[in-house]
């Protein structure tokens, strides 16, 4: 009974990918849960359904196997980029501590990380491997933390209400990557 990691999506390409059961696996998730991508795809596909509730099973009760699932799967496929909780988001210090391990386990794979559980990383997120890209999830600038300084993904309703200093995101990773090569922070637009 291991984790079940996805091999890309049309929006990541091939990065492989895992995530958790939206809303219910999130916290600080009152902005955005009426809008929420991911649990259109977890209601519209029984396949992401069962594979997010089999890896929120093992996240919530077994956290050391998530864990061990996850890094064994970036050594034994020499992954170069994962990503994640394109559904779900970190639910416990554990397990941000465990995601730093796999980082600091596999410094060749970059490891990209949205979330919004600010409560988990605020006291150690000075201490991320190198190879781990956090960005901190928001989809109001009035919900950035002034005490962690990360780079932000914001959510915008139009292209139109793009901040300075901020770069649009063009809706697919692939041959972008620009989340996991730069500090830079990446607005999106509502899907």
């Amino acid at each position: 009974m291991k984790c079940i990691i996805s091999k890309g999506n049309s929006k990541l390409g091939k990065i492989p990918n895992s995530s958790l059961i939206p809303i219910s696996d999130c916290v600080n998730c009152q902005s955005c849960m009426k809008d929420c991508y991911a649990m259109q795809f977890y209601l519209m596909y029984l396949s992401v359904r069962r594979a997010w509730q089999h890896n929120s099973f093992i996240a919530n009760n077994h956290i050391g196997k998530w864990i061990d699932d996850h890094n064994e799967y970036i050594v034994k496929n020499k992954c170069t980029h994962f990503r994640f909780f394109v559904g779900g988001d970190i639910i416990s210090k554990l397990m941000w501590e465990g995601i730093k391990y796999i980082a600091k386990n596999n410094p060749t794979c970059n490891i990209l990380l949205f979330t919004k559980a600010f409560v988990y990383i605020y006291d150690s997120y000075k201490n991320i491997p190198s190879n781990l890209h956090v960005r901190l999830s928001v989809f109001n600038i009035k919900d950035i933390p002034d005490n962690i300084n990360l780079p932000i993904a914001l959510t915008i309703n139009h292209k139109e209400d793009l901040p300075d200093g901020y770069i649009l995101c063009n809706g697919s990773c692939v041959g972008c990557m620009l989340c996991f090569n730069t500090n830079r922070n990446v607005a999106f637009v509502k899907h």
